[in-house]
């Protein structure tokens, strides 16, 4: 994974491997779940991206929505960056044992995570973000980022203001690995208008 902090304080995330973005769940309070048969939708093949705006809006490249009128980038609304002091979990990955192949080699600017020591691989990643000053006393502590873990490894990228927290994790919560890379945005679903 890649990841850069925008000009404006915005977080973009993105896959070097080539896939097909598409949605299979989506869990709103009002409407419960909605499967891909339930929306309107337009996948998305190529290097996926994941933006987390300061505005609290978290959006993918594939579209959705209610109607063929009302489709629009899938967006998620979260707490704005503004509001978020301690932990805040705003995405998570389920992994699959093996990660597609790709071109790209980190280089010294990239944020590595090393799980060579584990004893198992990794079964998720989940993204969090936590204002600079609760990090730093939050590492002090060394408490788990996630209560669930059964191990973690992490690593961080800070802006002004917040760190971002990338834990690769193995969950009491996993029996197998997935089957390819799936990607949960914690919040609320932004419909488009239509």
């Amino acid at each position: 994974m890649w990841a850069i902090v925008g000009s404006d304080g915005s977080v973009m995330m993105g896959f070097p491997w080539e896939s097909n973005e598409a949605i299979a769940l989506v869990m709103d309070e009002e409407l419960g779940n909605l499967k891909k048969e339930d929306l309107v939708t337009e996948g998305y093949t190529g290097k996926s991206k994941i933006s987390f705006h300061k505005s609290g809006h978290y959006k993918f490249n594939c579209r959705m929505g209610k109607t063929e009128e009302a489709i629009d980038r899938v967006t998620v609304t979260g707490p704005p960056f503004d509001k978020i002091k301690s932990l805040h979990r705003l995405a998570e990955l389920l992994l699959p044992k093996e990660l597609p192949k790709s071109n790209y080699s980190p280089t010294d600017r990239d944020i590595v995570i090393d799980v060579t020591g584990a004893d198992t691989l990794p079964t998720r990643c989940t993204i969090s973000c936590i204002d600079n000053d609760e990090f730093k006393k939050l590492i002090e502590t060394n408490n788990r980022f996630v209560d669930t873990s059964i191990w973690e490894a992490w690593s961080g990228l800070e802006n002004d203001t917040h760190t971002w927290v990338w834990t690769l994790r193995r969950s009491i919560n996993d029996e197998s690995y997935a089957d390819k890379v799936y990607v949960t945005l914690l919040g609320s679903p932004k419909w488009g208008i239509g």
